[in-house]
């Protein structure tokens, strides 16, 4: 019995890339070092059942990437790992390929002081909020103008407000995740 999740289109959902996982942040997801989860990779009898560890979906600058939702199951069925709270985690550590630090963190400032969910917004109704928070454009407007605001990017921002505990802890698990390592 091999543990695979169906993802509908492949792994694509609609027009968006599957949110994924590298291998450190498995680990930083399960709260244990690296090489458990290399580990893990190998055995894949669990218990007296058998339930390997996913398959990447991707490689991305010579990372392999995995399913976030294959990798939360995962952890759920298997038992392993030490936070229990893994399902609720994950969306912080699956930071969109390609997005700029920078990007993220205005994005995240805009978030947390409008206090309105970016997924789905224009970029007039950025363009909007952020001038409704700093009309003179003294410490946001320029940057939420240039922001690269993709619908992964906007998605990803908002899971991390919702899995954090406040901005400052939203800005923190950004730094310390993927983009900031």
């Amino acid at each position: 019995m091999r543990y695979v999740m169906q993802m509908p289109e492949g792994r694509c959902t609609g027009t968006q890339a599957v949110p994924t996982l590298t291998l450190q942040d498995v680990a930083d997801l399960a709260n244990v070092q690296r090489a458990v989860v290399s580990m893990w990779r190998n055995r894949p009898m669990v218990r007296g059942r058998f339930l390997p560890f996913p398959d990447p979906i991707a490689t991305a600058g010579g990372l392999e990437r995995f399913s976030r939702d294959e990798i939360v199951g995962w952890l759920r069925d298997t038992g392993r790992g030490n936070n229990g709270e893994a399902a609720l985690d994950a969306p912080a550590l699956s930071v969109p390929a390609g997005a700029p630090l920078e990007d993220l963190v205005t994005l995240l400032c805009l978030r947390t002081h409008s206090g309105e969910e970016l997924s789905g917004t224009t970029p007039e109704e950025r363009d909007d909020l952020a001038r409704g928070i700093d009309p003179h454009d003294e410490f946001m407007l320029r940057e939420v103008r240039a922001a690269e605001g993709g619908a992964g990017a906007l998605e990803f921002v908002d899971e991390l407000v919702e899995a954090a505990f406040g901005g400052g802890d939203a800005l923190a698990r950004l730094e310390r995740g993927r983009l900031g390592r």
